[in-house]
């Protein structure tokens, strides 16, 4: 049985609580999977990390492990010594870009393989400036992309921009698109909502990059220019809470935005809305899309990282540009006054999410990327 070792981050602690991120996601609900296929699976995940308790559920050990800042070489050192302790055969970054540099860095002259899954390039962190942005993508470049032996880009967006803007070479790119429980995500017939109001729902961390002020905006615009009773839920935790909630009440929103905070049981939550409004301005390919869209639920996003590889016009739903607040707010207008256009986009939505993005695909796929490796 060969060792393997996933590196998963959690985000910072706000207020005592954590958010938690696609990848950390992806890895605990796959954590149970790699035994019955020749794979010890051990875990470097913080103490702190809200999914500790999934990894346990599967008997998977889990060691209490981080980076901390950016550039903390120590942490290579310490990821080195697990590394030999374990008997690692392949280590496997769930990214951001400084998670990958530790990894690349520790594992020089170990003869252990590598793999790193990259959802978001360095060229989409637009809260960095320019010269931050470049400086971060030369040590990329030139140190990471060098040292690894294999990027899983989750669109074909990222895997154009690896192979293109940093010269990765093809053979070590793999496309492996993220993927959902499809059975445990089913469209309940009967919806436990109120249909006297239509909800409105955008699920993701609360910090700048989801573009959660276009989303108040939207929605503003939305209940200023329809007869219909709306409500439009924020699903998620972070940075942004208090400015956001601020922000809800100087616009007198308060009786149409609810805050939800993280939501454990995302079907339950998913069962509630008719419409996901996506306004986010960084993407890699979004497991929320994918969650609703395996609920039937249509969606209205924005055109960044992989959206267009899962939302296509008129299909399954709407993509607009960044920004374009009123073009999204009509769009959802029509949705509201058409339930059976609405409908047709949710039945496609499911369909489309049963034959692209299955969890068992993703799985198979992450297997054939191991085995392939250490061969």
């Amino acid at each position: 049985m060969k060792n393997i070792l996933q590196l998963v981050i959690s985000p910072p602690l706000i207020d005592g609580k954590n958010s938690i991120t696609g990848p950390e996601r992806r890895a605990a609900r796959l954590a149970g999977k790699w035994k019955d296929h020749g794979f010890n699976l051990i875990v470097c995940y913080p103490k702190r990390g809200r999914l500790n308790k999934d990894f346990q559920a599967t008997s998977t050990e889990t060691i209490d492990w981080e980076i901390g800042s950016k550039f903390n070489f120590k942490s290579a050192l310490k990821l080195r010594k697990i590394i030999k302790q374990y008997n690692i055969d392949l280590v496997h970054s769930q990214g951001p870009a400084s998670l990958d540099l530790i990894l690349a860095l520790a594992c020089l002259f170990l003869k252990v393989k590598t793999v790193v899954t990259r959802p978001v390039m360095l060229s989409d962190q637009i809260n960095y400036s320019s010269l931050r942005r470049r400086i971060y993508e030369v040590i990329d470049q030139y140190v990471t992309l060098k040292l690894i032996h294999c990027f899983i880009a989750v669109s074909d967006n990222g895997q154009q921009v690896l192979k293109n803007r940093y010269r990765v070479k093809a053979k070590k790119v793999k496309l492996i698109y993220n993927g959902v429980n499809t059975k445990k995500l089913t469209p309940d017939p009967i919806k436990s909502k109120n249909s006297k109001e239509f909800v409105i729902g955008m699920i993701g961390q609360l910090f700048p990059p989801k573009g959660w002020y276009d989303f108040i905006e939207t929605i503003d615009y939305i209940q200023q220019n329809t007869q219909t009773t709306i409500k439009a839920f924020v699903i998620g935790e972070g940075q942004m809470m208090a400015e956001l909630k601020a922000r809800v009440d100087q616009k007198k929103l308060n009786h149409v935005i609810e805050f939800k905070g993280y939501i454990d049981n995302i079907k339950l939550m998913l069962d509630q809305i008719d419409l996901i409004l996506f306004t986010t301005h960084r993407e890699g390919l979004s497991v929320a899309i994918l969650e609703a869209m395996s609920m039937g639920v249509p969606q209205v996003i924005t055109n960044v990282g992989g959206g267009k590889e899962q939302i296509i016009d008129d299909v399954n739903g709407y993509v607009f540009e960044v920004g374009q607040i009123q073009q999204m707010g009509d769009k959802c207008i029509q949705l509201i006054e058409s339930p059976s256009k609405l409908a047709e986009l949710g039945k496609n939505a499911r369909e489309i999410a049963l034959e692209k993005f299955s969890e068992d695909s993703m799985f198979q796929n992450h297997l054939n990327v191991y085995n392939s490796l250490l061969k």
